[in-house]
């Protein structure tokens, strides 16, 4: 699955909740004509200092016979939006 590394501007004061939302599916094909089944995202190795986002989107399982069975099963990189919350010590 696409990632990206989000390195925090500061340090937190204590490892941050993150909260992640859609923000644009990348259409991946057009034989699905804009269609999504699956948006994914995942969060790891979150510290004080950042994190990693995994996230995409597959088309349609409808679109299956007219992208062909790989496409289907894929994640294409998507945008996400991200928001961090820590407590201050």
């Amino acid at each position: 699955m696409p990632y990206i590394d989000v390195v925090f501007e500061e340090e937190m004061p204590s490892i941050p909740q993150v909260i992640v939302s859609s923000e644009f599916l990348f259409p991946f094909t057009p034989c699905a004509h804009g269609a999504m089944d699956a948006i994914d995202h995942r969060v790891s190795s979150l510290t004080k200092k950042g994190f990693r986002l995994y996230g995409g989107a597959s088309p349609a399982s409808t679109a299956v016979s007219s992208c062909g069975p790989e496409p289907a099963s894929g994640r294409a990189v998507s945008l996400f939006s991200w928001m961090a919350i820590a407590k201050k010590l």
